[in-house]
């Protein structure tokens, strides 16, 4: 047996382009030098130097969990970043210590014979099948090291997490659709009308982020928490065909409402 995780891939994806955030600090930059005016150009260069030092800070904070690699395998776990390399038996572990809100979020901390730490948060891929075989290897190798009740907790919440995660990406398209449409009606109202439909936009957005929230934590948070059985640690599976459905329906009926919002706002203006 041996399993590889990481960290998920938005990480991974949002770090290679940081340098973004770098273009306006180039373009205040260029401005400082063409600027006549002194105190006009002091303001360019500290507002340029933020901008520009923004991603190079946000790159090193980043690099922690997108270089992190983690390995379980029959003899103990490898965990690899840019700051630390550790490879601990199950029997050298000392404590398996895990916090966790239920689901909102949380980490687990393994603690080592040496004092060596290895400290994963819920935002690992698959978290919640590292929890299951960690488990398994200790109760063959040294099963006194953790609390059943509070690792079964941060189970839930792994678990949960490792679903909510997933309907997210499968959501985003369609987010990013909805969005280009709020920006697109708002851009319209200013071009021809003279004033931003902040009410329907404001509305929908409203709407959206509520509708949300209550289907992930009181529908498939609850069925999650409900489902979990704390002797065989099994948790119900959601049909992912049905929580892509679901999710675009969430996202489009927005849609239509701010949609509808502007013809109605041109109507009546």
């Amino acid at each position: 047996m041996e399993k590889t995780f990481c960290y998920r891939k938005h990480l991974r994806i949002m770090k290679k382009f940081l340098w973004l955030l770098a273009i306006p600090g180039v373009v205040l930059l260029v401005l400082a030098i063409t600027t006549d005016s002194n105190e006009l150009r002091i303001f360019f260069i500290i507002l340029g130097l933020i901008f520009v030092l923004e991603p190079l800070l946000i790159n090193k904070f980043y690099k922690r969990f997108t270089s992190t690699v983690l390995i379980i395998n029959e003899e103990g776990i490898e965990f690899t970043n840019n700051k630390k390399d550790i490879t601990m038996k199950y029997e050298d572990i000392e404590l398996v210590k895990p916090a966790s809100i239920s689901n909102l979020g949380g980490f687990i901390t393994i603690i080592g014979t040496n004092g060596e730490k290895i400290k994963l948060t819920v935002v690992i891929e698959n978290i919640g099948e590292f929890v299951l075989l960690l488990r398994e290897k200790l109760d063959e190798k040294n099963p006194d090291v953790y609390n059943k009740d509070k690792l079964f907790g941060f189970y839930k919440t792994a678990r949960y997490a490792d679903d909510s995660w997933r309907r997210l990406y499968h959501a985003f398209p369609e987010i990013l659709i909805y969005f280009a449409l709020g920006i697109i009606m708002n851009t319209i109202s200013i071009k021809y009308f003279g004033e931003l439909s902040v009410n329907v936009t404001l509305l929908s957005i409203m709407l959206f982020g509520t509708i949300y929230l209550l289907i992930e934590l009181a529908y498939y948070g609850r069925k999650t928490r409900k489902s979990a059985d704390p002797i065989t640690w099994d948790i119900m599976s959601f049909d992912v065909s049905k929580e892509k459905r679901l999710i675009r329906y969430l996202v489009r009926i927005p849609s239509i409402i701010i949609l509808a919002g502007f013809i109605i706002d041109v109507i009546v203006g």
